[in-house]
């Protein structure tokens, strides 16, 4: 005797008969397409709505080295490319934000916020950029940036320069002394020798103990005469950075962030429109007729 099929009764109180995504989805496309569509287009309104950003950017490069640096010479390349990331990183330097938060009227924390700056990789050259909600200013703000920048890296390298000549010139000036008043010993104690001995001339040894001396005083004269002409020229020390390129315009995002958050809208409408059309299929959420593509029904067994 053969097993009997069992049928599932067929009724108000019956479960429907749960299908795939696709199914679900190809029952119920105008469901989908419509809330798809709701999302996207409340996306796309955003990102019209939205205030959009405008970005200026400078170039700068670096121009002077210290070749008087062991190596500096041998790896200029390399050590302007570190000096280029160095400068990028002094656009938050307080010499550069508190003379800009003056001028523009705004906090230093603004200012800051605003403005980057960046080393353009194995190049003496970075950029920097001021981000704002207006295209005029971004442009004068990324340019100020720069001149208050240059003069930054003036002062402090010019102050750098003067306090290491005036250190050396310090340190000669003492050696010069020195070597003055053993110049002075030397001579008085040939002059008790030649007393003593009455005679009036120097011995090879007095002589050249004396050219030793002597030959060290010239020395440091010189010295500390080419240190005092460095120490009054290093007010006017060599320009450090220049600008390669000014803002003439500022660039908005509106574009690219219409793109991101309509294509978010669609993302989100797409999982949204096949989540609700697999809630409808399952028969937890009611929509009107004409949303959904009817079942077909089931071809009865002769």
């Amino acid at each position: 005797m053969g097993a009997e099929a069992v049928k599932q009764p067929v009724g108000a109180g019956a479960v429907p008969a749960r299908r795939g995504v696709w199914a679900a989805v190809a029952a119920r496309p105008f469901l989908v397409i419509a809330t798809t569509l709701v999302f996207v287009l409340a996306g796309a309104l955003y990102g019209v709505a939205r205030t959009p950003k405008y970005s200026a950017t400078t170039k700068l490069a670096v121009l002077h080295v210290n070749f008087g640096a062991p190596g500096a010479l041998a790896g200029f390349s390399t050590a302007t490319a570190a000096l280029a990331d160095t400068y990028a990183r002094a656009i938050t330097a307080n010499g550069v934000i508190k003379p800009l938060a003056a001028r523009f009227h705004q906090s230093e924390q603004q200012i800051t916020g605003e403005l980057g700056a960046a080393a353009v990789p194995q190049t003496p050259i970075f950029t920097v950029t001021a981000t704002t909600s207006s295209h005029a200013r971004s442009i004068a703000l990324v340019n100020a940036a720069d001149q208050q920048l240059l003069a930054y890296f003036q002062a402090v390298n010019s102050q750098a320069n003067r306090s290491t000549v005036y250190q050396a010139l310090s340190t000669a000036e003492g050696q010069l002394a020195a070597a003055q008043v053993a110049q002075q010993s030397i001579l008085a104690g040939i002059k008790r020798e030649q007393l003593h001995a009455g005679v009036s001339t120097m011995t090879p040894q007095q002589q050249s103990a004396l050219s030793g001396v002597q030959g060290r005083v010239y020395a440091l004269q010189d010295r500390v005469g080419n240190l005092k002409k460095a120490y009054a020229n290093s007010s006017s020390s060599p320009q450090f950075a220049q600008q390669l390129t000014s803002a003439s315009t500022a660039h908005s995002d509106r574009m690219s962030k219409l793109a991101l958050s309509t294509f978010i809208g669609l993302i989100v409408g797409i999982g949204l429109s096949v989540g609700l059309a697999l809630l409808v299929d399952a028969g937890h959420v009611v929509v009107p007729r004409r949303m959904s593509v009817p079942r077909r029904s089931p071809v009865p067994d002769r």
